[in-house]
């Protein structure tokens, strides 16, 4: 699990558990419920074809209105040797280009409305990409609902000693 979490320390998992933990706690929904909604809401998640093609068409846009000095112009000859009008992406790559494309934007400072919605749409394509991870989203719930479960049953016998102790 560490390298999936990408980590190198068991405290930072745990740290993160418990900050997850607490969160759902205090959302005032049971685990059960966050664990549907969640995986209901990630199994939602498709690629657009019209979001493909506005990210087309604000890239172009973008090249056209943009200092030629910008990372974002520079694309234009850099896209696997492609030019935007004339890309056909397939499914199995979608990914890579969106990755590429949004590690290679840049930071402007012109045109920021066009920017932002590029930033939204590419963002709206790769959380397509948890649909990868749902194992892990069901692996961290279950451990979440046991370690309630667990939390619950202790909380109890404190209760039942606590009152034993107040008693005599």
């Amino acid at each position: 699990m560490m390298q999936v979490f990408k980590q190198n320390r068991i405290e930072n998992i745990v740290g993160d558990f418990s900050q997850i933990y607490n969160n759902i706690r205090t959302v005032g929904m049971s685990f059960k419920e966050v664990m549907d909604n969640t995986l209901k809401y990630i199994g939602s998640l498709e690629i657009k074809e019209e979001f493909i093609e506005e990210i087309k068409d604000i890239l172009i846009y973008l090249m056209e209105n943009l200092s030629k000095r910008s990372k974002i112009y520079k694309l234009k000859s850099d896209l696997y040797g492609k030019t935007l009008e004339t890309i056909i992406i397939k499914k199995e790559d979608i990914f890579t280009y969106i990755e590429y494309i949004q590690d290679n934007l840049g930071s402007s400072s012109k045109e920021l409305e066009k920017q932002d919605r590029l930033k939204e749409l590419l963002n709206s394509i790769l959380l397509v990409k948890e649909k990868e991870n749902l194992w892990l989203y069901k692996t961290v719930l279950n451990l979440l609902m046991e370690i309630d479960e667990r939390y619950k049953i202790l909380k109890e016998k404190l209760e039942v000693l606590t009152m034993m102790i107040y008693k005599y």
